[in-house]
């Protein structure tokens, strides 16, 4: 009996954890984005959001491979360096393709049994 009880509120504490890691990553994913989106031409705005991603990303590495997350540096990098070369139109490409890594690190990073176990 007094297994049972253990056992079920070391399974709810993971549950509430793994809920609580995937509310913290979407909010701080979803503010990232519309920072992004909101940075047309301003690098320093760029850098200020990369360095917000870079304090997540220990949590993010929890449920994303190192690969996806990869990926998005090589985008923010990419998309400050022509921004601060003035290449506007292919910056702009650049943050739309950043954008869609970024909802798609919101999709990996969200609750589900994987996640869990």
């Amino acid at each position: 009996m007094k297994g049972g009880i253990i056992a079920s509120i070391i399974i709810l504490a993971i549950v509430a954890g793994t809920a609580g890691h995937t509310v913290y990553i979407t909010n701080r994913i979803n503010r990232s984005i519309s920072e992004v989106e909101a940075a047309e031409t301003e690098p320093n705005a760029l850098e200020a959001v990369y360095d917000d991603f870079r304090r997540i990303e220990w949590l993010l590495s929890l449920t994303i491979s190192d690969e996806h997350l990869h990926q998005v540096e090589i985008s923010f990098d990419e998309c400050i360096s022509l921004v601060k070369e003035g290449e506007l139109s292919e910056a702009k490409i650049v943050k739309n393709r950043l954008t869609l890594e970024l909802q798609q690190i919101k999709r990996f990073s969200g609750f589900n049994i994987k996640s869990i176990f």
